[in-house]
């Protein structure tokens, strides 16, 4: 993910913004900040370049954090 110069991103509110959004499955668990994104010459997003990376030491683990998200029996999201 990449910010306008001088905006600031919180993971934790971010994932709260996300939860009631979509499926427990589908939510981020591992967020990270870049200044550009990788790309060809035809501006496609190089996603291997990023894998490749892995977890840094500044990215952002929902689980590390605590934030751990599952489906309860009724099929209601729990946090």
């Amino acid at each position: 993910m990449s910010l306008v110069e001088g905006q600031s991103l919180d993971p934790a509110k971010l994932i709260g913004f996300l939860v009631p959004r979509m499926a427990h499955f589908m939510v981020l668990r591992y967020i990270r900040v870049v200044p550009d994104l990788p790309k060809t010459p035809t501006q496609k997003v190089q996603r291997h370049l990023l894998r490749s990376e892995g977890i840094t030491s500044d990215t952002w683990d929902r689980e590390k954090t605590g934030i751990r998200l599952k489906r309860d029996r009724v099929g209601q999201l729990s946090s």
